[in-house]
């Protein structure tokens, strides 16, 4: 399955997760989704119960999950991220 990814929407939410969602371990958690980053920083990591989305150095992504319809609803949790004010 070929997943496409806007790199800027999921780094955008990264960075909301890492500033507004709850520590947990290593991770982040915010609106059902965590968020890490590997110890240089070159990797980020964003996941839900159902999808798993690793972006590397120079944009490059890997995409796992199961279905189609969890990695659009993974989109839309992502997008209902950025656009929310955390405060």
């Amino acid at each position: 399955m070929d997943h496409k990814l806007d790199i800027q929407t999921a780094l955008q939410a990264f960075f909301k997760i890492t500033q507004h969602g709850e520590k947990i371990g290593d991770d982040y958690v915010l609106d059902g989704i965590r968020a890490n980053s590997s110890i240089d920083g070159y990797t980020v990591t964003l996941k839900d119960n159902n999808v798993e989305v690793s972006i590397f150095f120079h944009n490059k992504y890997s995409v796992e999950t199961g279905s189609r319809g969890h990695f659009n609803q993974f989109l839309d949790t992502l997008s209902l991220i950025n656009k929310k004010d955390y405060e």
